[in-house]
């Protein structure tokens, strides 16, 4: 199957999304917050239109995707079913403070031991990636790894099932990072984390 797959996801991914491709590369093409940046076709993702909140490019990862291709409804809202993959957002890349102090929180009447440090924040650069919109679902885990997902949490009073678009809980990094790079995606590092929650704000 991941042969077969390998020797399709050229077509299916690219070929097959080509008036898609050139959409969006056109779009981020003039997106001042890319500037310097440009978007070739990525092997592996299929383009599903720009965010109607962000305005960014989201894309769905094939490998990760067993149904029909998500569409929009007409607020522009993907419409996202139990068997609908990974959506991957193409964030700008840019300058940030990454890290953390804990100078103000006395000030704010929390005890500065209780604060963990990250000290010293400092700036960092991240040049435009991709990163998944939601936390990765059980039933994606069973797309990418053909394992029933709820194997790795036992059941808990007043915890919902690990099943369907439930997030994945329970797998350890060294399980999430294999599967991840089976179907061609990384685990974000930590300045790309950090950056991508911080979501454009800039205080320390």
């Amino acid at each position: 199957r991941r042969l077969e797959s390998a020797r399709t996801i050229v077509a299916r991914s690219v070929d097959a999304h080509r008036a898609e491709w050139d959409r969006a590369i056109a779009a981020v093409a003039s997106d001042a917050r890319f500037v310097g940046f440009a978007l070739d076709p990525r092997v592996g993702l299929v383009p599903l239109g720009a965010d109607p909140r962000s305005g960014l490019e989201e894309f769905l990862a094939l490998e990760t995707h067993a149904g029909p291709l998500p569409a929009r409804d007409e607020s522009g809202a993907l419409t996202l079913s139990d068997t609908s993959g990974v959506v991957l957002v193409l964030l700008p890349g840019g300058r940030f403070t990454m890290g953390a102090q804990n100078q103000d929180s006395t000030a704010r009447g929390f005890d500065p031991e209780a604060v963990p440090s990250e000290a010293p924040a400092r700036e960092e650069q991240v040049a435009p990636f991709f990163l998944a919109k939601h936390e990765l679902t059980a039933e994606q885990w069973r797309t990418i790894t053909g394992e029933d997902p709820a194997r790795h949490v036992p059941p808990a009073a007043g915890m919902p099932p690990v099943a369907g678009r439930q997030p994945l809980r329970g797998v350890a990094w060294p399980e999430c990072e294999q599967a991840c790079r089976r179907v061609g995606l990384a685990l974000p590092d930590e300045r790309e984390w950090e950056y991508a929650c911080r979501a454009g704000t800039d205080t320390p």
